[in-house]
């Protein structure tokens, strides 16, 4: 309770213009306590009594109004402090790509995850943490519409890269990645075999996702562009984050995750 008096007498008493304000509720006050309370049968000349009275009393109410000021100020202070805290530590969802969203293994065999990275935007720690597939599209060539049907029936979840799970809790200050698909090349049979407009593709493409959904399977195992959303949720009321992403594969060596 001390230290709070003594930040509110600093707050209202600082600087030069406090200092000023400090040394004239002195000057009055002394002779009032000199007056009142040392020397109280003393009578002095003229009015002076009702004067000192006047001025200890207009000096005290001005002290006062600035004491009055300060714990205002203080009371603001604190609660912008309180709420910064509250602030920092409420969990809150980050998303980001990294190197365009793909990784690539090269041993022991060739291979690529389109990922997407979550972090906490905060201090506070986000607890069942899950990533979900709820749309994707094939888009048309030069073109932002959609030209294939719905490929995800429901809510299908992402698998965490490293655990193989799709409900994680994330601490803060730690990057964490959820794979939606994985990309590896495929062995194209002699072109002799296959006319140009038979030939299969030289990627192929897997959904990293649960429950598996064929309608998913089948229709994504195709080069192309395709418009994912992707919602991710986490417990205690934590706002639930959606991106829209631009899924891009022409080949193995041209496979790109971006913001649409």
């Amino acid at each position: 309770m001390l230290g709070f008096y003594y930040k509110v007498f600093k707050r209202a008493f600082r600087g030069w213009w406090g200092r000023t304000r400090a040394i004239v509720f002195l000057v009055t006050l002394l002779p009032a306590l000199w007056r009142y309370f040392i020397n109280p049968t003393i009578k002095l000349p003229l009015n002076l009594d009702e004067v000192l009275f006047l001025c200890v009393a207009a000096s005290i109410i001005w002290s006062a109004l600035y004491v009055i000021r300060a714990i205002y100020l203080l009371y603001a202070d604190e609660k912008t402090r309180a709420d910064g805290l509250q602030d920092r530590f409420t969990p809150r969802i980050n998303l980001f790509l990294r190197n365009n969203g793909v990784q690539e293994e090269k041993r022991p065999t060739r291979s690529k995850w389109v990922q997407i990275g979550v972090s906490c935007a905060t201090k506070g720690e986000l607890e069942d943490c899950e990533v979900v597939l709820v749309s994707a599209k094939r888009i048309c060539d030069n073109s932002d519409n959609h030209c294939g049907d719905e490929l995800v029936s429901g809510n299908v979840h992402c698998v965490w890269a490293n655990y193989e799970i799709t409900r994680l809790s994330l601490r803060p200050d730690l990057k964490y990645y959820a794979n939606i698909f994985h990309v590896q090349p495929r062995e194209i049979v002699h072109k002799l075999i296959y006319s140009s407009m038979n030939a299969p593709s030289n990627v192929k493409i897997v959904p990293l996702t649960r429950p598996e959904k064929i309608h998913l399977t089948d229709g994504i195992d195709e080069p192309g562009q395709y418009r994912l959303e992707i919602r991710v949720t986490a417990a205690k009321g934590v706002r639930t984050a959606v991106e829209s992403l631009i899924f891009n594969v022409s080949d193995y060596e041209h496979v790109s995750l971006t913001r649409a």
